[in-house]
């Protein structure tokens, strides 16, 4: 399955954040949308998931304009982590990852046997079936980042849409949700997600799309668009970009110095 955005603006109202957006991915590729704070980023999430309707141009999926899908059929092509969470009752995390299912159950229905099959076995792959019947609002941050991100594969999605998954995480639970990830990506699945972080970028690989503070957008792998430059007018902060490895397994850390930039 393949995603299309041909010229599109982005913003609000009369507002336009960034004009003349082109990216395509299809099933199984990693695209990472990278930028610094309040940029645009969500508001891109969410035009692409049909959320919010573009200024300009269009998405398409498979060739056909996701306004013209049908809702039920959209939330079963695309599953959205957002950056918070309103679930404030303490649910057993078996229960929140079920909710997942939801696209594939008719309204008057009950999740079946079949619809917890999926939800342990999407657990399990995450190495969080020891959790299933724990409360989640007992978790720790990376724990319900993971539950929420096991909530969005049990839909059995095209694509995975994340809004920073990585965010307020420390090292360990960063690591282990990013790796997660890669994994996730090397099924088949489509994972799309904003990121603040050039490493993040690096580690995961595949296509990126830098939003720059001068409504610049480029597109292309993390090692074409993620010069030291590009690093410095993204963040305004001096910094060096190392690489190190073979040549068919190249890895990238980018490096902050101390001082501003020239």
């Amino acid at each position: 399955m393949k995603v299309e955005a041909r010229n599109l603006d982005i913003g609000y109202g009369p507002l336009k954040l960034f004009s003349g957006i082109n990216l395509s991915f299809k099933s199984g590729e990693m695209v990472s949308v990278l930028g610094p704070n309040g940029i645009g980023k969500t508001t891109f999430l969410r035009t692409l998931l049909g959320l919010q309707e573009p200024l300009t141009g269009e998405v398409r999926i498979n060739g056909e304009n996701i306004y013209n899908i049908k809702c039920d059929r959209r939330d079963r092509i695309f599953s959205y982590v957002p950056q918070n969470t309103n679930l404030s009752f303490p649910f057993p995390v078996i229960d929140v990852v079920l909710m997942g299912r939801s696209p594939w159950i008719p309204s008057s229905s009950e999740p079946g046997k079949k619809d917890r099959r999926i939800a342990m076995e999407t657990l399990e792959m995450l190495s969080m079936g020891h959790l299933a019947k724990k409360d989640f609002l007992k978790l720790s941050g990376g724990e319900k980042r993971l539950v929420l991100i096991a909530k969005a594969i049990c839909c059995r999605p095209k694509f995975l849409v994340l809004d920073e998954p990585a965010s307020g995480l420390d090292f360990l639970n960063e690591s282990n949700v990013l790796n997660e990830l890669k994994n996730i990506s090397g099924h088949g699945v489509g994972v799309v997600m904003t990121l603040r972080h050039p490493n993040h970028v690096f580690y995961l690989g595949g296509k990126t799309l830098l939003m720059g503070r001068d409504n610049s957008i480029k597109e292309g792998t993390p090692y074409e668009v993620l010069s030291e430059e590009a690093i410095r007018n993204l963040f305004g902060i001096q910094g060096r970009t190392s690489f190190s490895g073979s040549t068919d397994k190249i890895r990238a850390f980018a490096m902050p110095l101390a001082g501003k930039p020239a």
